[in-house]
């Protein structure tokens, strides 16, 4: 995942988990790891669509949707490390999977609310890429596949932020991009319930 995508995910997960809406550049900038030019240059598209503002050396959230929009339409996705088939429907199988793994897409959503918009059949999931643990136990449990029209588990790498403390399911703003990136026609029925659990 790019810088720029991680800043944007970073500042719009802050938000809309009620953290903060005014955010320090450098103090960002250290937190990610980043050099405050790089964070400057990520900022720039936010302040050109107006969702925020510089004053003094603060940015200030001003409309976190157009952050997820943004980003989603510029995303660059990862390929997947590994998909898996499973007699499960890709529903239960988040009940059988092991720790290691952050759930997002339409298992996330499920996951984290407790809702389901529509039926899905596959799982999404990201993985630290060095934990070779976590993917030997995926390949004990499941039938690792090469074709992804069949997988029922699809397991992307944790960016290097993820990575740190990977959660037992992703953020909201991962989620929505991840949703958003889904070709199922059903995904709009998860795009709209989590605009609506946030309040967007």
């Amino acid at each position: 995942m790019l810088k720029r995508e991680i800043l944007w995910r970073q500042i719009a997960d802050d938000v809309l988990e009620g953290r903060r809406t005014t955010f320090h550049q450098r103090a960002l900038a250290a937190e990610l790891g980043m050099s405050p030019g790089n964070v400057n240059l990520a900022l720039e598209p936010l302040r050109a669509v107006g969702a925020a503002s510089v004053v003094g050396k603060n940015l200030i959230v001003r409309d976190v949707r157009k952050i997820l929009l943004l980003w989603a339409a510029r995303r660059q996705p990862s390929r997947p490390l590994a998909a898996f088939t499973s007699m499960e429907r890709a529903r239960d199988l988040v009940r059988v999977l092991p720790p290691g793994l952050a759930l997002t897409s339409f298992a996330g959503f499920v996951a984290r609310y407790g809702d389901e918009p529509a039926p899905f059949s596959v799982a999404r999931a990201y993985v630290r890429a060095d934990d070779q643990a976590t993917l030997v136990e995926l390949r004990r449990r499941f039938s690792e596949t090469s074709d992804m029209g069949t997988a029922t588990l699809i397991v992307h790498e944790a960016d290097s932020v993820m990575a740190r403390n990977l959660p037992e399911i992703v953020g909201p703003a991962q989620l929505y991009v991840d949703l958003w990136m889904e070709a199922d026609f059903f995904a709009s029925d998860y795009l709209r319930a989590l605009e609506g659990r946030l309040a967007l």
